[in-house]
């Protein structure tokens, strides 16, 4: 890989490991189940408890003997994950567990700790080596949050929430001594992965474990190489706009690869134009479903490409994905997250808010059509300067919602980008405005905007927006690419999009989304022609 961006979330986490446990159900229990197939938790710290000599102890980790998961042979100088002490506090109603490593910084605020980043504790409660319970400490919905699990059941199971802190050096668990069942004593092993790549996609994943200290036998965070994605121009086609998604996952994802999946309704267009910037912060597929009900191709996918555990993020309301589609995710084992309003324009603040943490940047375009928020939802990663993804936010036609006007004035974004005629018009004071005279040719000013040098673009009809709702989330993510999305008349290439393929040396791959009866033959050759080297 040769990005110098930011990913989206990958799978990253401060763990500790025990012997043979059951099979995960939870995102955390899925870290945990691979940090322990990796070889980590082989060894216990003395009891710390009421019937031990003390009933409360300190140790200490050798220096310099971080472990990068991408090259296990050799140690890397990542401080943040170089676990330097910790300690356990067993006391009359409360069990108190600290951990810090050479260069602490605030989970709250560093980057790097967004997605599944996890600090765990295995806990043996009866001396035997393994790891009755599971503490943790993670980000959920941009807050960290404690919680323990217990590592007995099959499948794994929540206990209770815990009480989460940081001083400025250490990370702490405090954990009601019932929720424990009132072990009279125990034995700690905390381990600790910290992925430069939320923020660096060629960075590392690196690892460190406490109190042993052992080589790696299993890049369990290793970067996520891109799909099978061929080189020249292809389709990315299914018999239905849901198949035509679940092969585009297919595509971008291998087998277990992705720990998040976005969720949006099959039957229209704004909420996957809005989630696209969420699928690829997440460094997720976007999958198109029912309003009523989950399609079993979809769950299928879902499953393959989760692992079968992670989260599931539905975007809109529940007019959008209703209550029962939440619930039969949730009953497959998965966490789900939704971000909906009553609107579509509501849903697109909410994901802006809540999904991707008010970012600087907002791209804003016409929610009335999908022409010109498919564009804009692709660009979504470079458009944004450093480590955060652009928001898309809606306008009606030429007018500004009062929705998206309201949280343009709490947010207060360093970079307002219309993208689109009708865009420009409702957002007179835009710090850019990106328009063509055309939907083909706002497409090419966006491309031209911000992909200087793409390896990859994606091509759908601008006439019907079935098959281009997933097509952005899979070339705007920077394990692809990233690339623009292009749009073509279905019997006709536009000259400007031929024009601007034919000049772009860079491009290896073209992704035509939907099938002859969406995109002609005739203009897939002309793709192929103007591509080729």
């Amino acid at each position: 890989m040769t990005q110098t961006g930011r990913r989206g979330t990958v799978l990253l986490g401060l763990v500790l490991m025990m012997a043979l446990m059951a099979t995960p159900a939870t995102a955390a229990d899925s870290v945990a189940e691979r940090m322990l197939a990796a070889g980590a938790g082989q060894a216990f710290t003395p009891a710390v408890g009421e019937s031990s000599f003390h009933d409360s102890a300190c140790f200490t980790d050798p220096a310099d003997d971080v472990v990068d998961l991408d090259n296990e042979e050799a140690p890397v100088d990542e401080d943040r994950a170089d676990i330097v002490d910790f300690c356990a506090t067993v006391g009359a109603t409360e069990v108190v567990l600290t951990a810090a490593v050479a260069t602490p910084t605030d989970p709250a605020t560093d980057t790097n700790w967004t997605g599944l980043t996890t600090l765990g504790w295995f806990l043996d409660a009866d001396g035997d080596d393994n790891g009755d319970f599971f503490a943790l400490i993670k980000i959920e919905d941009g807050a960290p949050i404690a919680q323990v699990n217990d590592r007995s059941t099959e499948p794994a199971t929540k206990l209770c929430d815990a009480v989460y802190g940081f001083d400025g050096t250490n990370l702490s668990i405090t954990i009601e001594r019932t929720c424990l069942a009132n072990a009279p004593e125990l034995s700690v092993s905390p381990g600790i992965v910290y992925d430069q790549r939320v923020t660096n996609p060629v960075g590392v994943a690196a690892f460190d474990t406490a109190p042993n200290d052992q080589l790696m036998t299993d890049p369990i965070a290793a970067p996520r190489e891109g799909g099978e994605i061929p080189v020249g121009a292809s389709r990315v086609a299914g018999g239905t706009r849901i198949e035509t998604a679940v092969l585009g996952s297919q595509v971008s994802f291998g087998d277990g690869q992705a720990d998040t999946v976005v969720l949006v309704r099959a039957d229209n267009f704004p909420d996957a134009q809005v989630g696209t910037p969420l699928a690829i912060d997440r460094d997720a597929p976007l999958l198109l479903t029912a309003s009523d009900a989950l399609d079993p191709t979809v769950a299928t996918e879902i499953a393959r490409v989760t692992g079968g555990s992670g989260t599931v993020i539905l975007v809109g309301g529940t007019a959008a994905l209703s209550d029962g589609v939440a619930t039969e995710i949730a009953d497959l084992g998965y966490t789900v997250v939704r971000y909906g309003g009553v609107n579509r324009f509501a849903t697109a603040t909410t994901v802006a808010s809540e999904g991707l943490g008010d970012p600087s940047t907002v791209l804003v375009s016409n929610g009335g059509d999908f022409a010109d928020s498919v564009v804009a939802g692709a660009a979504s990663y470079v458009a944004a300067p450093g480590d955060a993804v652009a928001a898309v936010l809606l306008t009606s036609g030429s007018d500004m919602p009062a929705e998206t006007q309201t949280y343009l004035d709490a947010a207060m974004p360093s970079e307002t980008i219309a993208v689109g005629g009708l865009a420009s018009a409702a957002l007179p004071g835009a710090d850019r405005s990106l328009a063509g005279a055309t939907r083909f040719e706002t497409a090419i000013a966006v491309a031209e905007a911000f992909f200087p040098e793409p390896t990859i673009v994606g091509v759908a009809t601008g006439l019907v927006f079935a098959d281009a709702l997933s097509g952005g989330a899979l070339v705007g993510n920077p394990v692809n690419g990233p690339g623009p999305m292009l749009l073509t008349d279905p019997g006709d290439l536009p000259d400007t999009v031929a024009d601007y393929l034919a000049a772009t040396d860079s491009i290896e791959s073209a992704l035509i989304f939907g099938g002859v009866a969406a995109i002609e033959q005739v203009v897939e050759d002309e793709i192929a022609a103007a591509i080729a080297p």
